[in-house]
């Protein structure tokens, strides 16, 4: 399936190419320039078809196709066939060349500048607070924050300087990893907001619904019990996808929101923004009105967006603060001057004075295995994190050093452990519903690849067939019927009038006639079920990728890795696949896919940052 899906990709990439030199030819190119051309246009397809927004030239690349030509000839020959244009002309062309040699189709070009040019507006909107505002601040964030005064040998309190700095901006940009208080300062910046103005219109959204629901799940519950009530009634009431929000049509992908007419918000906050891809990002930005705050929460090191783009990684890259940004922010959050020192000290760009980093973690001990792992993996430290898997004797981490292609007895034994409690519910208490779902969200196994035996398919067709026999009437073992007690599906896309979304987990439970329905939980946790012959597109929910479960977190997952080299295998992928776990993790994994994911880093071309370098 990989194989067909590597050839369909470079099957499209070759039928541009194709168009490409047709043009070309039409253009009056001779042979040689317009293969130079199809060539150029070939390999920035299949670029594009990895994730990336350009196609960087270099001598090594041309001298693949056309040695002995300079980067400079290259480029006087690009130009010369009228396909390909510059920044700044209006004429439109298929192709476009900057000047740090970055080849672009034009769409994604044109994506590129217009997101720069939003977030650098709303970016410029910060000034200066008047001396009546800041102290309405300041009063606000002391009832959020509590009045201890500053102890000069702790680190300043970033949750702390990141709710004054969305008080003061219109855009604030907040990375932190799982366990870092996103949710909780963006609580917080939203209860000093409210405050100060009741009215606000306040939107809360995500790229994934799970990732959008949880987020309002936290804003309306047991952490917001010591907000006063009023404030409490003025958190929004619900949440949508991004793609929802905007209103972008399936098929034409234009949305309803746009710069000719905004969202109706005053504030608009964006969780898992490491997911939002080139085009979702200048859509959103703008369709955003010129009065509203935005605030974009994610995780910088994460894997980025399935689609084009690596746009919160590359925003998020310059936590810089101006020597008036950290002045304001000090008289605002009671923290002196001379203790807020940013990681980053690099005022060339745009987004100075914009981005938060959070870099504790308040969910896990510093000093535990799943955190020291996570900071191993992310900082690519190979030696420490295989030595931290072979320590024996831990209940929270452990390596199943797997090098055969097929899964043995003990991932296998540890698949089948991770579902017990989840079994054992339906078979205790079928009808309470929500001990059923707390059981199986507390568990999950997630995988690089679709296919093969180490991939989703296979290992959620062997618990499919292993919970089927748990749940079989006496005398009908086999496996007789789609749908059975226990089965669970996730939502493969969204299905707007079933209110259903990408993600979505239903699980096949009886009803109080004992009639099978497939349940899902809603916005309130309350349960609402669809017929089984009824549910849209789905499939089986045991073994998901780790991109489907970003948004996600779990008590305890199994990570399992692919047996052969796959583009998909980096750094990222593991970091953000670890970091779903809050207790527990377990690994299966032959040490030299271990090695490849520790060493291999996802780093997309783009010129985004480029673009947001001058004010």
């Amino acid at each position: 399936m990989i194989m067909q899906v590597d050839e369909s990709i470079k099957h499209l990439a070759l039928g541009f190419s194709r168009q490409v030199a047709q043009w070309a030819a039409s253009q009056g190119c001779g042979p040689e320039d317009t293969q130079v051309v199809s060539s150029l246009a070939y390999r920035l397809s299949l670029a594009v078809s990895e994730g990336h927004t350009c196609l960087v030239l270099s001598l090594a690349l041309i001298e693949e196709f056309c040695p002995n030509q300079s980067l400079e000839s290259i480029r006087i020959l690009l130009q010369s066939t009228g396909l390909v244009g510059e920044p700044g002309q209006k004429k439109i062309c298929p192709l476009v060349l900057d000047q740090q040699n970055r080849l672009y189709l034009y769409r994604y070009f044109h994506y590129e500048e217009r997101l720069a040019k939003a977030l650098k507006n709303l970016a410029q909107q910060s000034q200066t607070l008047s001396p009546e505002s800041i102290v309405s601040f300041g009063q606000s964030m002391a009832k959020m924050f509590g009045q201890e005064p500053y102890i000069k040998t702790l680190l300043p309190d970033w949750q702390k300087i990141a709710v004054a700095m969305a008080l003061r901006q219109r855009l604030t940009i907040v990375s932190g990893g799982p366990g870092s208080g996103k949710t909780s300062t963006v609580m917080k910046i939203l209860a000093c907001l409210i405050e100060t103005e009741p009215h606000l219109r306040i939107g809360i959204t995500a790229p994934t619904g799970k990732a959008a629901q949880r987020l309002l799940d936290t804003l309306r519950g047991e952490r917001t019990e010591q907000l006063p009530q009023n404030i409490r009634d003025a958190f929004p009431k619900e949440a949508h996808t991004l793609h929802r929000l905007l209103g972008i049509h399936p098929t034409h992908h234009k949305s309803r929101f746009n710069e000719d007419n905004p969202l109706p918000f005053d504030v608009l906050v964006v969780d898992e923004a490491s997911m939002m891809d080139l085009a979702l990002a200048t859509q959103l930005l703008e369709a955003l009105p010129h009065t509203a705050r935005l605030i974009l929460l994610g995780d910088k090191d994460q894997l980025t967006a399935i689609e084009v783009g690596s746009v919160f990684a590359e925003i998020s890259n310059n936590p810089t603060l101006s020597v008036s940004a950290i002045e304001e922010l000090s008289a605002i959050s009671a923290i002196p001057k001379d203790a807020i020192l940013p990681p980053s000290q690099d005022p060339s760009s745009a987004l100075a004075d914009c981005v938060v980093w959070l870099q504790h973690n308040y969910r896990t001990r510093s000093d535990s295995r799943i955190a020291s792992l996570s900071q191993y993996i992310n900082q690519g430290r190979v030696n420490e994190t295989l030595a931290l898997l072979n320590q024996p004797g831990s209940a929270t981490l452990s390596w199943i050093n797997n090098d055969s292609a097929t899964l043995g007895t003990e991932t296998l034994a540890r698949a089948l452990a991770g579902y017990q409690d989840y079994i054992e519910a339906i078979k205790n208490t079928p009808q309470d519903k929500g001990r059923i779902f707390s059981a199986f969200g507390r568990f999950r196994i997630l995988c690089a690849i679709r296919e093969t035996s180490l991939g989703i398919h296979e290992i959620n067709q062997y618990l499919n067939r292993h919970l089927h026999q748990c749940f079989a009437r006496p005398g009908r073992s086999r496996l007789t019927s789609t749908w059975y007690l226990g089965r669970a599906v996730i939502i493969s896309k969204n299905h707007y009038n079933l209110k259903l979304f990408n993600g979505d987990i239903g699980l096949c439970l009886p009803d109080e006639l004992g009639t099978l329905q497939v349940w899902f939980a809603d916005a309130s946790h309350e349960f609402r079920f669809i017929p089984c012959h009824q549910v849209p597109d789905h499939e089986e929910a045991y073994a998901t990728t780790v991109h489907k479960a970003q948004g996600s977190e779990f008590e305890s997952l199994l990570l399992i890795l692919p047996y052969q080299s796959t583009k998909i295998l980096s750094r990222q992928w593991l970091y953000t696949g670890v970091t779903r776990a809050r207790e527990k993790v377990t690994l299966c994994a032959s040490e030299p896919m271990l090695r490849l994911a520790l060493t291999q880093s996802t780093q997309r071309a783009s010129g985004l940052e480029d673009r947001l370098m001058s004010r």
